[in-house]
């Protein structure tokens, strides 16, 4: 019997190759293939036509393609994936976006592998933008990211715009630095190929627009320099419109954003009358495409509305804002329609400001709406990095909403607001850790697994010269394996239980703590006092601009130098006791115990050092700090003074590893993360401190000091100390590290987001390196920086440092701190009492707050649940003596009674 293989050798490999694929079905025959593409070739022709002469009637194509479709039959090629590519772009036109998405399902199914990498971009930037438009962010910004590894493959001209579309993503996350790669890829595409293209002219207007968005959204987002920003926007767009071609319909997005946004900056400049022609061309302009692009009309409404309303002109403003929120809704744009409802409560305040019997429920009404529609927008991103920067982007409705409270005075709604806007990101990570507790050993494993998967995809991407394409995978590849992670762990975001008035007061007198907390929106600035029994609140006299001013310059001068100023900065800390404290001081009792709920700026102040004076002809020591008064503590929400602590039972009672000796490491660690580190020759000294203290704790010093040791005791003890160096990266702040020693499983790079897949129930971390408590500020989560990360693995508290600290002063401040934590007191208390040590025993320049007043205490003040007697060197010399005193006296005491019981 001959064998296949002998009839193909008779026949010929090709022969009956085509044969095969003819009999299976697998192809149409040729002739059918020849009459496919005429029909093919016809219905581009006709896509192209409509293109041309700006057809809206997309519908009509459909029949056309369905018949193309169907001469295909069932076959898969490279033209077929070409065919699924215009069936998408149809569904996507029409605003059929179940048809779209059935569409996509079956190109990736079937087409993906056969289409060429221009085809696969263009599918996969299109998918995202469905997925925008269907309120699915997270997986508009996954096909926006992997679009990118086709960016060689496509002209020029479209690289750049896809470039330019994927930083616009990341940049409506509010990831403003993730943004400027893409963007610096895009200028680059755009010079080198701007010669043979003049078609880039006019992308690069598109890319000098997105940029002056990008300034204007984050100064917006800082919330300070918005005049300034808005000004260099204002330039960078009146270019960006003598760039874009006025009459090519391809451009007509960008000039209408362009348009728009020159408005809104001219708005912020003061001049909104100069807005209004902008924003009447705009509409002009986007109007013969409203079937096709709804949104570009909505915003011209939302523009001209807050330019009447800016003008004074009510009427005007509430006719064209309520045509927005009408078009938003019908459009089916969540965050579109958050936006018009934000600016319609500012429209209701404003006329119910100039009423004699002023009413705000109106406004109240189109907040609370506003933030139903924000939840659901921050549950989409459950706990990814991205998570803590998108809510911020979210909170405009709150703060409108808790401003308006506090202008009222019901502060007790306002305090409850303003805590639903805080530490958000870090309790969904802190939910996250305490379920990790209850899984088994299958699930563990599987965890672990993606965990590795997304902590190695997030280290590749230190690389500064990987290619954007894989930047791309990376990032797709973290988000991937926390997707999964989320999915075995059984996360799923949700919001916090309501908090309630009562509830933080019984926690207060249980802590026996007076909470004091702030709330700053550019001319405004407030306080309130949480009391057992009460709630005050009261306007501070300073804006929030001017008190953001004061702190940079205590910055400038301690946090932000290689050389710190230590004489510096006591008439900035004085002016901060002014408005911060003295007007509310007389609600305070001497001796107090404070929790402080910092915002913004505030998270980099030292409470404690704020003196009721400068310094003047007295001597540093002298002054009246307030932290004389009263223990401090920090906390990021009021929310977590509530959350019930963690059942455990470590083992351990003190963890202490330090690195001193970084020689050749240094080199590598300068080479991976671009930071020199130098020998810490204190290191040793302090942790021999520690072990006169706790003779039976646990100590690893250099080589010994491993991520693997450290990771072997997390779980299991109370109190841990890290002495090394912490290295905070600002604008990335998931790759801030301490520095300890590497091994053959370990770098020795202890990055933050390392931390945060840990699962630790610590009462303490110390971290006594310098600027330990610094990080990325968001608004609502606070400072995300490496005490962040120990909270969010479940430490109970952490002590770091806001700046660099003195080598001298820090181990004698340390070592009464843990000497009075040891005695039993309070955590917040111990380092009241250590402060207040040090500025017994020094005067002088020595005694400036620089030298004391860096270390922070955020989380829980109780004091710590000593489990082993740890009794210092010197006791135990005298309990040794005693005894031997005892076992020499005994002895003699009985050979004498003897004695004289024979005497007699």
């Amino acid at each position: 019997m001959a064998t296949p293989y002998r009839h193909v050798q008779r026949i010929g490999w090709p022969v009956a190759l085509l044969a095969l694929l003819v009999v299976s079905g697998s192809i149409v025959s040729v002739p059918e293939r020849a009459d496919c593409e005429v029909r093919f070739g016809e219905f581009e022709d006709e896509y192209r036509a409509y293109v041309a002469t700006k057809n809206e009637n997309w519908e009509d194509l459909l029949p056309v393609l369905n018949e193309v479709k169907a001469c295909y039959g069932a076959t898969h090629s490279a033209e077929t994936a070409r065919l699924a590519d215009y069936e998408t772009s149809l569904y996507f036109k029409l605003g059929r976006y179940e048809e779209a998405e059935a569409a996509f399902s079956q190109f990736f199914e079937h087409d993906a592998e056969l289409a060429a990498p221009a085809i696969l971009a263009a599918v996969y930037q299109r998918r995202g933008g469905l997925y925008s438009r269907t309120d699915r962010p997270l997986e508009a910004l996954q096909d926006y990211i992997f679009s990118a590894r086709f960016v060689h493959a496509l002209p020029s001209a479209e690289g750049a715009e896809f470039l330019i579309r994927i930083a616009a993503q990341f940049r409506g996350l509010g990831d403003f630095d993730a943004a400027v790669p893409f963007y610096l890829q895009a200028d680059s595409l755009v010079n080198a190929n701007i010669a043979d293209d003049p078609r880039l002219e006019g992308v690069r207007g598109r890319l000098l627009a997105n940029r002056a968005v990008t300034i204007l959204l984050r100064a917006n987002r800082n919330g300070t320099g918005e005049s300034a920003a808005a000004a260099e926007a204002a330039l960078l767009l009146e270019d960006a419109l003598g760039m874009i071609p006025p009459d090519d319909p391809d451009f007509l997005y960008e000039r209408v954003q362009a348009l728009l946004w020159l408005a809104h900056a001219y708005r912020n400049l003061g001049d909104p009358e100069r807005a209004l022609p902008l924003i009447a061309l705009a509409k002009t302009l986007s109007m013969p495409a409203i079937r096709r692009y709804p949104s570009r009309v909505s915003w011209t409404y939302t523009e001209l509305g807050k330019t009447q309303l800016a003008l004074g002109n009510f009427d005007e403003a509430h006719q064209a804002l309520q045509t927005a929120l009408s078009m938003d809704r019908e459009i089916g744009r969540p965050e579109h329609e958050r936006q018009s409802l934000v600016d319609l409560g500012l429209l209701a305040e404003a006329v119910a400001d100039t009423s004699a019997v002023p009413s705000y429920g109106l406004a109240i009404a189109y907040y609370q709406r506003a933030i139903s529609l924000a939840e659901i927008e921050r549950r989409a991103f459950g706990n990814l990095e991205w998570s803590a920067s998108f809510f911020e982007g979210l909170q405009t409705p709150y703060r409108n909403l808790i401003g308006l409270f506090l202008r009222q005075g019901r502060f007790e709604e306002a305090f409850l607001k303003l805590d639903e806007t805080r530490a958000r990101h870090l309790q969904d990570l802190r939910l996250t850790n305490r379920l990790r507790l209850s899984l088994d050993d299958e699930r563990r494993a599987r965890l672990d697994s993606l965990e590795t998967i997304e902590d190695d995809a997030r280290y590749e991407s230190l690389n500064p010269n990987l290619s954007a394409a894989r930047q791309s995978q990376l990032r797709l590849a973290g988000i991937s394996a926390r997707e999964d992670a989320n999915l075995v762990i059984g996360f799923s975001p949700s919001p916090p239980p309501p908090l309630t008035l009562s509830n933080v007061q019984r926690t207060l007198e249980e802590r026996e703590q007076t909470l004091l907390t702030y709330f700053l929106e550019r001319d405004e600035a407030y306080a309130l006092v949480v009391r057992p029994d009460t709630l005050v609140g009261t306007r501070l006299p300073i804006s929030a601009d001017s008190l953001a001013g004061l702190i940079r310059r205590m910055g400038q001068a301690w946090h932000d130098t290689a050389q710190p100023d230590p004489l510096a900065q006591t008439d900035v800390l004085a002016a901060l006791r002014a408005v911060l404290i003295q007007p509310i001081e007389h609600l305070l009792e001497p001796g107090d115990a404070l929790v402080i709920i910092p915002e913004g700026p505030l998270s980099a102040l030292p409470f404690a050092a704020l003196p009721s004076s400068p310094v003047g002809e007295s001597d540093f020591a002298d002054l009246d700090y307030f932290g004389r008064s009263h223990p401090i503590s920090m906390e990021l929400s009021a929310a977590l003074l509530t959350e019930p602590l963690r059942v455990a039972k470590p083992t351990n009672d003190l963890l202490a590893f330090g690195r001193s000796d970084f020689g050749e490491d240094a080199e590598s660690v300068r080479t991976r993360m671009g930071v020199a580190l130098a020998d810490l020759p204190n290191v040793p000294a302090e942790l021999s401190r520690l072990r006169r203290l706790f003779p039976i704790g646990k100590f690893a010093l250099d080589q010994e000091a491993t991520e693997t040791a450290l990771y072997n005791d997390l779980g299991s003890t109370r109190v841990i100390h890290l002495a090394s160096h912490a290295v905070v990266n600002a604008t990335l702040p998931m790759f801030s590290y301490i520095a300890l020693s590497d091994d053959a499983a370990e770098d020795g790079t202890l990055f933050l987001y390392e931390l945060q897949n840990q699962s630790l129930a610590s009462e303490l971390v110390v971290l006594s390196g310098c600027s330990t408590a610094r990080g990325q500020q968001h608004l609502g989560e606070g400072m995300i920086g490496l005490q962040h990360a120990f909270r969010a693995a479940g430490a109970s508290s952490t002590l770091a440092t806001l700046w660099q600290v003195d080598d001298e002063a820090m181990p004698e401040l340390m070592n009464a701190f843990y000497t009075h934590l040891r005695r039993g007191h309070r955590k917040d208390r111990a380092l009241q009492l250590a402060q207040m040590d040090y500025l017994n025993h020094n005067s002088g320049v020595r005694a400036s707050p620089f030298f004391w007043a860096s270390a922070a205490l955020y989380g829980s003040p109780e004091p710590v649940d000593w489990q082993q007697s740890h009794i210092s060197t010197r006791t135990w010399l005298v309990v040794g003596i005693v005894l031997l005193l005892i076992g020499v006296t005994i002895p003699y005491m009985l050979r004498r009674r003897e004695q004289e019981s024979a005497s007699a």
